[in-house]
């Protein structure tokens, strides 16, 4: 059935990409990041997308009737490692950032709370010993 994934083997990066191509348009294709484009590994600063994949997505964003995006629990900082094309819409902290859009600003108390949570989770991280961290979403 033309649209749906169907038998489609989604292992097959070819097969996926004829199925998007024959999709109907306007498209919009949404991308996790860890664990899709990235492999997960114990740290995420130390996470790499896969060969190839920038250049893929940047080529998928070209046509002006496909739209990529991507959708991330990782803040927008936090992708910004990964430098995609600007073209690509980067949406992070489960859809409450967005790159280039600087979000709804804190009231004062909110900022207070946390910067005093962010002290306690850092002091957690350090208790806890090596390995531990906070990631910031």
């Amino acid at each position: 059935m033309p649209g749906s994934l169907g038998d489609m083997n989604v292992d097959d990066p070819l097969a996926v990409a004829d199925e998007i191509a024959s999709l109907a348009r306007p498209l919009l294709v949404v991308f996790d990041c860890d664990g899709v484009l990235a492999p997960i590994v114990e740290h995420p600063d130390d996470s790499q997308l896969l060969d190839g994949t920038s250049e893929l997505l940047a080529d998928l964003a070209t046509p002006h009737d496909v739209s990529v995006a991507i959708l991330s629990g990782r803040s927008v900082a936090g992708l910004d490692q990964f430098d995609f094309d600007p073209a690509i819409d980067v949406v992070g902290s489960y859809g409450n950032e967005r790159r280039g859009d600087d979000g709804a600003a804190l009231t004062p108390g909110e900022r207070e709370l946390l910067a005093r949570l962010v002290v306690l989770a850092e002091e957690g991280a350090a208790a806890a010993g090596d390995g531990a961290h906070v990631e910031h979403k």
